[in-house]
């Protein structure tokens, strides 16, 4: 819809259906402080609201008003999947061929956390077919991203240079750390 409007073009109804978010399913892969976060803004909008992190106690999903679901759950029944987990032995390419074929075409893929999470080249297959309906990554698995990266010509991603938790505030807050 971005790029119809930029290219002059003004259509008010989407290609495809819009569920309403109070219909949708908002998971994080990971409850850490900054999933909760996440999941903090998605509330208002009325998402349901599901993580899987096998290193969080049921309390604390509780106390967060968050689902806990396994993993082959959460992939298949999230419309929104947005990853907040290291990358570890276990973790590297977490969201493989077979767990993107988990996910509703209708599904969005959200990685702001490491690159290597994800398989890319099982993601460039699956979003140039259309099985999920986008991704957003604000990391790749070789940082900077080539400019030849199949990723950068499809029209169903949103790629950001690994800026997504830079602020002014931020920034100084690390430089902050860095210097300590």
């Amino acid at each position: 819809l971005d790029r119809r409007v930029r290219s002059g073009t003004w259509q008010i109804t989407p290609d495809a259906p819009m569920p309403a978010f109070r219909s949708m399913t908002f998971a994080t892969v990971g409850l850490g402080r900054i999933a909760q976060g996440v999941l903090d803004r998605a509330r208002p909008f009325g998402f349901r609201l599901a993580a899987y992190d096998p290193h969080v106690s049921d309390d604390a999903f509780e106390r967060a008003g968050v689902d806990r679901l396994d993993l082959d759950a959460l992939f298949a029944e999230a419309d929104i999947v947005s990853l907040h987990c290291p990358l570890t032995s276990e973790t590297a390419h977490l969201v493989s061929a077979e767990r993107l074929a988990q996910m509703k075409p209708t599904a969005i893929l959200v990685n702001t956390a490491r690159g290597g999470l994800i398989d890319e080249a099982a993601l460039i297959d699956t979003l140039t077919h259309k099985r999920i309906a986008g991704a957003a990554l604000d990391v790749f698995t070789e940082e900077p991203v080539e400019p030849d990266n199949p990723l950068l010509r499809l029209d169903n991603v949103l790629p950001l240079p690994h800026i997504g938790g830079h602020s002014e505030d931020n920034l100084k807050r690390m430089v902050g750390h860095w210097a300590s």
